[in-house]
């Protein structure tokens, strides 16, 4: 049970995501030990921790990448626990990775392409619907994933995701390698995909820029939510400054 630094959880949007005590990890090594989180409709969450943690390993349990050993996940009042990465696409759920997530050797078009494959019949509704979050991208329809700067990059791994029309995004350190310019410019793009209507779980290792565009943020610590509440509550509390924040 996390200690909730301010706000009240209650008053919280409907969850479109939950996952209760889910226990995860590899092999005989446990790093989720009890992840309890919510997600609430149109709402940016952000999951910041210590190195080790357990935050991309909730993700990937979250997206069915791997299995959660203990514990229930619901997306929109469903258990989803048992169903595949792409049953839980058709579900309504989406995942980008930290790394490899595009398809360097194709052109942008090529990329939403892929993305759409759940639905192809809607290909050019969902393309327009990126492009209007992500404007710099009509112009590269023909560039090469590969010829795209950092951001754009980002640009293009989150539209992607986008194409299959998800509930919910589910985003491991975007900014992850980007050089610092560039973090406030993928979580601006993160902000944009929220604003444009999709609920988004991100884990994030700048944590102070995230927690200040976070509508709910959880501290995980030894695989288990220590600490929750609005994103900024959660960066000016001084006790979890010092502890995960670097004072």
């Amino acid at each position: 049970m996390s200690e909730v630094v301010a706000g009240d959880p209650d008053e919280r949007p409907r969850p479109v995501l939950s996952t209760v005590d889910v226990v995860s990890g590899y092999t005989d090594a446990e790093i989720c030990t009890g992840a309890s989180v919510d997600l609430g409709e149109g709402e940016l969450v952000v999951v910041i921790g210590p190195n080790g943690a357990g935050k991309s390993t909730l993700l990937k349990a979250i997206f069915g990448l791997i299995d959660a050993w203990e514990g229930t996940i619901e997306l929109n009042q469903q258990d989803i626990t048992a169903l595949s990465p792409r049953d839980r696409v058709l579900a309504g759920m989406a995942y980008v990775p930290q790394t490899e997530n595009v398809f360097p050797r194709l052109t942008v078009r090529e990329n939403l392409e892929m993305g759409a494959y759940i639905n192809p019949d809607r290909f050019e509704e969902r393309r327009d619907h990126v492009e209007e979050i992500f404007p710099a991208l009509e112009g590269k329809r023909g560039a090469k994933a590969s010829s795209l700067s950092g951001g754009q990059r980002q640009m293009l791994a989150f539209g992607r995701a986008l194409m299959t029309d998800p509930d919910v995004l589910l985003l491991d350190e975007p900014s992850a390698g980007l050089q610092p310019s560039l973090v406030d410019q993928v979580l601006g793009h993160v902000d944009r995909v929220r604003q444009a209507g999709t609920s988004v779980m991100l884990v994030e290792q700048n944590a102070r820029q995230a927690l200040q565009i976070a509508d709910w943020a959880y501290v995980l610590d030894e695989g288990a939510e220590r600490y929750e509440g609005p994103g900024p509550k959660i960066l000016d509390d001084p006790e979890i400054g010092r502890l995960y924040l670097g004072g």
